[in-house]
């Protein structure tokens, strides 16, 4: 069976993995651990998230820095998108470094001009209704995480037809 899989790489990104029918294999929440007093990336739990698949090819979100938003965020979520290039270089992956006007240019044809992602939130519940795309039980909103992740899978099927 062939892989594909979108990663969003900030602390509330997510991991998608898709086959080549486009049914959702796997979904995650990006792997995160407490630190001594903030929020770690869990690079263990990053590796085996993508060490269980074999995939034709990964999409991970070329992420840069928005006005507004300070250093260490900006330093931290840089640093995340890092970790993960550098664990799907080590696996051998093939892989694309996306920016989100690429894969939405792709991806969200059709849908309305407005929120991009409420966009990919409507996308991901037109093409896989039966999934559900909150964070948790306890929560009534779509995690964006999640949903982008699976745009991003979709767009790495795309890529490799």
């Amino acid at each position: 069976m062939k892989y594909y899989i979108g990663i969003d790489p900030g602390f509330d990104g997510g991991v998608t993995v898709m086959d080549d029918e486009f049914n959702i294999i796997k979904k995650d929440i990006a792997p995160t651990i407490l630190g001594t007093k903030k929020k770690m990336y869990n690079v263990q739990g990053m590796v085996d998230l993508l060490l269980k698949y074999e995939p034709e090819m990964v999409v991970l979100e070329k992420v840069h820095a928005m006005p507004g938003q300070g250093s260490t965020s900006m330093f931290r979520f840089g640093h995340g998108l890092g970790l993960w290039e550098g664990i799907i270089n080590a696996l051998r992956y093939p892989y694309a470094l996306v920016t989100p006007q690429q894969w939405m240019k792709t991806v969200l044809v059709g849908l309305p001009k407005g929120d991009k992602k409420q966009a990919a939130q409507l996308f991901c519940q037109r093409r896989w209704p039966e999934e559900d795309w909150r964070k948790n039980q306890r929560c009534r909103i779509l995690h964006s995480g999640l949903t982008d992740s699976a745009c991003m899978a979709y767009y790495a099927k795309t890529l490799t037809t």
